[in-house]
C-alpha cells in the first residue's frame, strides 16, 4: 500500500486518510467527496470584542467616578488600560487554524485540522495526490488507457 504522508497526527495512504486523534478518525479517500480547505477565524479577541471591553471601561470609569469620585475612576481607567494592553498584544500573536472538511455519505465532516501551516499543507498535499491516484482509471490488462 502507497503511503503518501506518515507524520505524528496524520497518515494518508492510496486507501485511507487517517488523523490521529483520540480516538483516531479514519476515512476512506474514495467516500470523500467535495474536499475543502477551509481558513478559521484567528484566535483572541477580536474587532467587535476589543469594542465591548473599551465600552465596559468607560462604563466602569463613569460609575467609579459618580460612586467613589476621582480615585476610583482613576483605577478603573488603569485597569482599563491594562486590559487594551492585553488585547493587543493577544491579537498579535493570534494563532489560525486550518481545516480540510469534505461530505462522507450525505455530510458534512472534518478530515483534519491544524494551525502549523507548514504541516497542514503537507498533509492536504498529501491527500490532493492520494485523491488524484484513486480516481485515475485502473490498467486491467497492462494496456493503456485512452
Amino acid at each position: 500500500m502507497r503511503t503518501y504522508y506518515h507524520g505524528p497526527d496524520a497518515v494518508v495512504t492510496e486507501k485511507y486518510f487517517v488523523w490521529r486523534t483520540n480516538p483516531a478518525k479514519v476515512f476512506v479517500i474514495e467516500e470523500l467527496r467535495d474536499i475543502e480547505l477551509v481558513r478559521g477565524r484567528p484566535g483572541g479577541w477580536g474587532t467587535g470584542e476589543a469594542l465591548v471591553a473599551a465600552a465596559a471601561v468607560v462604563t466602569l470609569a463613569s460609575v467609579g467616578w459618580t460612586l467613589g469620585g476621582v480615585v476610583v475612576a482613576f483605577v478603573a481607567a488603569t485597569l482599563g488600560s491594562a486590559l487594551a494592553a492585553t488585547l493587543v498584544a493577544t491579537r498579535r500573536r493570534a494563532t489560525r487554524s486550518w481545516y480540510v472538511q469534505a461530505y462522507r455519505h450525505g455530510g458534512r465532516v472534518t478530515l483534519y485540522s491544524a494551525v502549523d501551516a507548514r504541516v497542514f499543507n503537507q498533509v492536504t498535499r498529501a491527500l490532493r495526490r492520494a485523491v488524484e491516484d484513486s480516481r485515475r482509471p485502473r490498467d486491467v490488462r497492462g494496456l493503456a488507457v485512452a
